[in-house]
């Protein structure tokens, strides 16, 4: 009966006594989401916000590494270094949408992380730019 929370820059494991329990749990929860504030002390948070937001896919056919690192944010991976050949295409700030057409937020970071760790070319990422 064992649900998690997942904020923007950390996540809290719970366990309730029943389903029925886990359930109000949940649907109380889920009350107190559109109140919810983001943490404006957060740099890579700040400059998902700092633009409009785009969409930008980048496809990897070699081997080489990407030259992109991506931190944890909650349940996001967000772009916090980019290596020259792709600044023109990703930016610090941007959040990861989905790995080979697989949505991101779906797969959660501890697969895509797994994705990223064995992937073979090619490789489509795409990211939603801010």
């Amino acid at each position: 009966h064992s649900f998690e929370l997942v904020f923007f820059s950390d996540s809290i494991h719970l366990c309730a006594a029943s389903e029925e329990e886990k359930g109000e749990w949940i649907h109380a929860l889920e009350q107190l989401i559109p109140r919810s504030i983001y943490d404006k002390g957060d740099e890579l948070q700040a400059a998902c916000f700092e633009r409009d937001v785009d969409f930008s896919t980048v496809v990897l056919q070699s081997e080489r590494s990407p030259g992109i690192l991506l931190e944890r944010r909650g349940n996001w991976a967000i772009v916090s270094i980019v290596s020259e050949d792709l600044s023109r295409l990703v930016f610090p700030g941007s959040i990861l949408a989905s790995v080979n057409e697989e949505s991101a937020m779906v797969l959660g970071f501890e697969r895509v992380a797994q994705e990223l760790r064995n992937w073979r070319p090619p490789l489509r990422l795409n990211f939603f730019i801010s």
